[in-house]
């Protein structure tokens, strides 16, 4: 007889506040209010139209066996895979059955047929991003197909370029700490999952003071990566 070593899972339903789009997806490493959830088409749905997620549904599972069967059984029910509104699009970011227990590392061969439903999915009007433009409020920046409601928005981004040229000084160099112009000010929480140890700091403190790489720590930071050499960010 096999013997599994299970640690408690959460099951969780996260809902997009600005498309809807839904995802049925498992975390046992992370607070479920605050994990974002790691499948494809869902990072990537969130790098399109932002990082605006409620967590609607939770359950803790401490059997192997009942998240099995619960979470095959609702995505069967639910369709997760391919079900679709009136107006054609997917209503869950789901592109394999959840079943509470299995991942899909990086590399990971999935087979013709899961590629081929990646390729269908996204192509054309299929695509998340077919027929959004950029809009900005001269603070925030968001990909979506309609204007955002409130005032003050326009379309386009920012303005990347103005913004790198106004971080560097005269002689051609990039100004560093408090005096570069996308400098975070934010106090972050950072947490280390295998020392226990807490540090709270800016990014650019923190990555000074603990030799990090400053795009794994923002990556951890902006929610695009859950983890870096062990710290995570607690929300």
């Amino acid at each position: 007889m096999t013997i599994y070593n299970f640690r408690p899972t959460w099951l969780m339903i996260k809902r997009h506040r600005v498309t809807g789009l839904l995802y049925f997806c498992k975390t046992a490493t992370y607070d479920p209010y605050v994990y974002h959830g790691s499948g494809k088409y869902w990072k990537r749905h969130l790098r399109i139209h932002g990082k605006f997620v409620d967590t609607i549904w939770t359950q803790l599972f401490q059997d192997r066996e009942d998240i099995i069967e619960f979470a095959t059984f609702f995505s069967e029910l639910h369709n997760i895979i391919d079900a679709k509104n009136i107006n054609g699009d997917k209503i869950w970011a789901n592109l394999e059955i959840e079943n509470g227990i299995e991942g899909m590392p990086p590399g990971t061969n999935r087979g013709d047929i899961f590629r081929k439903k990646c390729r269908e999915i996204n192509a054309g009007e299929k695509n998340p991003s077919y027929g959004s433009r950029w809009w900005n409020n001269g603070i925030i920046e968001t990909r979506v197909k309609d204007r955002p409601d409130g005032e003050g928005w326009t379309s386009g981004r920012l303005g990347i370029a103005n913004k790198i040229n106004s971080t560097k000084n005269k002689n051609g160099t990039v100004t560093v700490g408090e005096n570069n112009g996308r400098y975070d000010h934010r106090i972050h929480k950072f947490f280390n999952q295998k020392t226990g140890e807490t540090v709270l700091s800016t990014q650019y403190d923190f990555i000074k003071s603990h030799n990090l790489n400053r795009r794994g720590v923002n990556r951890i930071v902006d929610g695009t990566r859950t983890k870096h050499k062990n710290w995570i960010v607690l929300r």
